[in-house]
């Protein structure tokens, strides 16, 4: 079991929260490193360490406020 899903079941997250912070964790990530569609981020994910998954939490968390506010 990789740290993200680790954290997503020790938050007790349905399953479509957790689908939906993988996606974000996916696209955040292949940004930051350049990657294109079809480039897989399976590897990478799998590889956050528990302060990167947290911090990863946080981003997506503040976004998604930040997109609720607008309505």
């Amino acid at each position: 079991m990789n740290n993200v899903t680790k954290f997503c079941v020790n938050h007790h997250m349905s399953k479509h929260l957790e689908d939906a912070f993988f996606a974000y964790i996916r696209s955040t990530y292949s940004q930051k490193y350049g990657l294109r569609n079809g480039e897989t981020m399976k590897f990478a994910v799998g590889k956050l360490t528990d302060d990167e998954v947290e911090d990863a939490w946080t981003d997506f968390v503040r976004d998604f406020r930040q997109y609720l506010a607008q309505k």
